[in-house]
């Protein structure tokens, strides 16, 4: 708010306007003067000094009501900016106070609260210290307990260690007499499937005899023969199916050789069919075609008007084809197909008893090489090791997995190829591998050391082909 003008301010400034006016009249009357002197000088000085003094009692009296005025507005000014400053200044003090109330509130309860966190960790400390003592206590109660218990849970292992001992020795008989009794019948059974071979070759050798008397050392029955020796010589079941297959395809033309899964077919292999026709080829062992045919009875069964050829053969009404099952002590586990084929040549005389006779000691072989692995696998032992009836070996582990994984290859052919190609083995034989794992780990106890890593390895040798990559994630 501007500072009021004072009063000798204003009656300076108010005598100051006066004295200007009174200048520029005095100038005025001075020039009329000067002008009605010639004419009466006397008359117009006296006439002048009275208007003079009349001119300077009026402006006197228009000054002291102007000051007079000029006073009471500038009083009444004043006197409302102090009313308001003193307002001002009251509602300030007013605030200040209650500021001053609030904080002294808050230093109390500043106060206060400090008390209560003191009291508080007093406390604190009071039960830490309450709470470490009984920890304390309860840690050496417990570690007497503890003390205790592994001193009564040595005893009790000591006396279990005992009777395991006496249990596992119990077992060891046990497992020894369910060995020689396994033994003893896989014996009898080899025994059966080499007489049963033998009386097989006797007969189909007396038939041909018959047969072919004019003929008796026929290229068919020579290449028989020389596929026979190939089967004793063979060091896996792969490699004998694969010997059959491709002799029987030799003898008659085309061949294909499906596995028996469950109670359905699968197709392995062929010569001289197209992959693609006999791939999907998947049907019961308990249909009436000349596959199912052939397994039902266990025999050989030839293509009739009644039972035809396979679709997949395509086989003309003059072209013979035949069915034979591969049987391993009285089960069926494959079934060979072989036919004439669709060309201009045809197989020499006495082909169907020859593939016969073949099937029939392919059989015995099969029979003898899954015979021996079984004993193997009982002993744990590798080929020609003198077992002891115990759990498996380093040695049996890594049998047992090549077993298995051998296994997974023989019964999924065209899954092992497809899943190489695309480097997916692991995913698209998931299940077949979780189910040998598990067997494998049923049979292989932890008590054999990197008995896991014998599995992966085969399953990076054998199914993989050493290319651990063609497994996939």
């Amino acid at each position: 708010m501007p500072e009021a003008m004072s009063l000798d301010d204003l009656q300076a400034q108010l005598r100051a306007a006066l004295d200007q006016q009174f200048a520029a009249l005095k100038t005025q009357y001075e020039h009329g003067i000067a002008e009605a002197r010639t004419q009466a000088a006397e008359d117009a000085e006296r006439d002048l000094q009275a208007k003079l003094v009349a001119a300077r009692d009026e402006w006197e009296t228009q000054l002291e009501g102007l000051i007079a005025a000029a006073r009471a507005e500038a009083e009444q000014t004043a006197a409302q900016a102090a009313e308001a400053e003193k307002q001002a200044l009251e509602q300030e003090k007013q605030a200040l106070l209650q500021e001053k109330q609030r904080l002294l509130q808050e230093t109390q309860t500043l106060q206060q609260d400090k008390q209560t966190l003191e009291d508080d960790k007093r406390g604190l400390e009071q039960a830490a210290a309450v709470a470490r003592r009984t920890a304390e206590l309860e840690v050496e109660s417990e570690r007497r307990r503890a003390q205790k218990d592994l001193e009564r849970a040595q005893k009790d292992l000591e006396a279990e260690r005992e009777r395991a001992k006496g249990d596992l020795d119990a077992e060891r008989q046990r497992v020894r007499s369910e060995f020689d009794t396994v033994r003893s019948r896989l014996e009898g059974e080899l025994s059966a499937a080499r007489e049963a071979a033998l009386a097989a070759t006797t007969a189909a050798a007396a038939s041909r005899a018959v047969a072919h008397a004019a003929a008796p050392s026929s290229a068919t029955f020579e290449r028989a023969v020389i596929a026979m020796r190939a089967l004793d010589d063979a060091r896996t079941i792969t490699q004998a199916l694969e010997s059959v297959l491709q002799t029987s395809a030799g003898m008659a033309g085309r061949a294909a050789l499906f596995l028996i899964n469950g109670d359905r077919l699968k197709p392995w292999k062929s010569a001289g069919i197209p992959d693609i026709d006999v791939q999907t080829v998947e049907s019961s062992i308990a249909a009436k075609d000349l596959l199912a045919r052939a397994i039902q009875s266990g025999t050989l069964t030839m293509a009739s008007a009644a039972v035809p050829a396979p679709p997949f053969a395509r086989l003309s009404g003059e072209r013979a084809g035949l069915a034979v099952p591969l049987m391993v002590v009285g089960r069926p586990v494959a079934v060979l197909y072989a036919d004439q084929g669709i060309g201009d040549t045809k197989p020499g005389p006495g082909w169907t008893e020859a593939i016969d006779l073949l099937a029939r000691h392919a059989s015995a072989t099969i029979a003898l090489r899954t015979a021996a692995r079984t004993l193997d696998m009982l002993r744990g032992e590798p080929d020609g090791g003198a077992g002891n009836g115990d759990a498996p070996s380093e040695e049996g582990a890594r049998r047992y997995a090549r077993l298995l994984v051998s296994e997974i290859k023989l019964y999924n052919e065209a899954a092992v190829r497809a899943g190489r190609e695309h480097r997916d083995l692991r995913q698209r034989l998931r299940a077949e591998i979780e189910r040998a794992e598990r067997l494998y780990e049923e049979r292989i106890p932890p008590a054999v050391g990197a008995r896991q890593t014998y599995f992966q390895q085969e399953l990076v040798q054998t199914l993989a082909d050493g290319d651990a990559t063609l497994l996939g994630n």
